[in-house]
Order: structure tokens, then C-alpha cells, then sequence
């Protein structure tokens, strides 16, 4: 893959967390916080999304929007790279 598309599909990846955070997680509160950090081991990016102080969760979704649904995509199909929600 090109390092441009590369590039271009991680920062997409990113800028949906970052919406759903703030439409439905911790920035969605003036408390709340997000934790962002990276690293990488030879052609690996591993990146760490955490968030705190937002609304509680009482439950998982009983549906996952688009973006989500397209996120998950960019990742089996475009990066590649396996994902885990914890």
C-alpha cells in the first residue's frame, strides 16, 4: 500500500474515534479526557485510544452506526490491521 493511503486511512480511523468521542463518549462532557499514544516495532503502528470521565455505560450498543461500521471496514480491508475495543 502507498504510504500516502496509508497515512490517509489512519488519520480517517482516527478522526472517527475522535467524533464518536465527542458525539457519544468522553468528550462529550467537560470532564472528560482522552489518552492517546503510539508506538511502532519495525513496519507496526500500534496506537492506544483510552478514554476517561465520560458517561457511563450501562450496556454494549444494541447497534453500531456507520462510522463505526466503517471504521471496522477501513480495518479489515484497507489497513489491514486487527482491532480490539476494550
Amino acid at each position: 500500500m502507498a504510504n500516502w493511503l496509508a497515512l490517509f486511512l489512519h488519520e480517517l480511523f482516527l478522526h472517527e474515534l475522535l467524533t464518536n468521542s465527542v458525539k457519544h463518549g468522553a468528550l462529550s462532557l467537560p470532564e472528560g479526557q482522552v489518552r492517546i499514544s503510539w508506538s511502532t516495532t519495525d513496519a507496526k503502528l500500534d496506537i492506544d485510544w483510552q478514554e476517561g470521565g465520560g458517561p457511563a455505560i450501562a450496556a454494549p450498543p444494541a447497534r453500531y452506526g456507520y462510522g463505526t461500521e466503517m471504521a471496522a471496514g477501513l480495518c479489515r480491508s484497507g489497513l489491514a490491521l486487527p482491532v480490539a475495543c476494550i
